[in-house]
């Protein structure tokens, strides 16, 4: 089975809701967020997402802070 283009996924951020995307919606992370959900929003039809992760450095050990809440553009 092939990922339908009409799917949507789920994802949420450390203390904020749920948020169901649909094609051509996006969702955006600040550097303090905790990302804590990201699930096909379907049982029966597949779902594919694309992640572009732009960041500076990666520090090991580095610790976040407070999540923000999550910035839903549609």
């Amino acid at each position: 089975m092939l990922p339908d283009a009409s799917a949507s996924v789920v994802m949420q951020l450390k203390g904020g809701q749920e948020v169901t995307l649909t094609p051509g919606q996006s969702f955006y992370e600040g550097p303090a967020d905790v990302h804590v959900v990201d699930r096909n929003a379907s049982a029966t039809q597949l779902a594919k997402f694309l992640v572009l992760l732009i960041a500076a450095r990666v520090t090991e050990g580095r610790s976040f802070g407070q999540s923000t809440k999550a910035q839903h553009v549609g």
